[in-house]
């Protein structure tokens, strides 16, 4: 009997320190992916405005609160290029554009343990360059018309012609 009062007493604190684990574990985990995929969209989001010649730190800012997610995430600006921790990167001249989110959600069970908040980040790096592919064994004047115009291009094998 004082065996089963003795495993009671140390094994369910740490089964609730385990169940803690497991249901804040779960909702940091799930916070993250979130913070990363409103991330991933609005990089991509920000490098199509700005590859369009519009402000992408507006579309930016649109795209992630649209995504739920809140201006303290990324405002101010923390760190500078590789080292970005929170906020919007763009020289306004390079290829890419940084941006980072961080911030902190509440905790459930592990306020018992001394975890009041866990640290939510995120990071993308997307390309200014547009969505289009150059194809190959195309004429450059013919891929700066489409460029430039909007004409379509005629590959190799449909009707053009490539110089060698």
């Amino acid at each position: 009997m004082g065996q089963v009062l003795t495993i009671m007493t140390v094994g369910i604190p740490v089964f609730l320190v385990f169940v803690a684990l497991a249901v804040d574990g779960g909702h940091w985990a799930w916070r993250t992916i979130e913070a990363r995929n409103a991330l991933n969209v609005a990089c991509v989001h920000a490098a199509n405005t700005v590859w369009r010649g519009s402000n992408g730190y507006s579309a930016f800012q649109f795209s992630l609160q649209e995504n739920g997610i809140g201006s303290e995430a990324y405002d101010p600006n923390e760190g500078t290029g590789s080292t970005l921790t929170r906020g919007y990167e763009y020289d306004g001249f390079s290829k890419s554009i940084r941006t980072a989110l961080r911030y902190e959600i509440g905790t459930f069970f592990l306020q018992i343990v001394g975890f009041d908040r866990l640290p939510v980040v995120a990071h993308e790096r997307c390309t200014t360059t547009g969505a289009f592919i150059t194809p190959i064994a195309v004429k450059t004047s013919a891929f700066f018309d489409s460029l430039e115009n909007g004409t379509w291009i005629q590959v190799v094998g449909q009707g053009s012609q490539a110089d060698i």
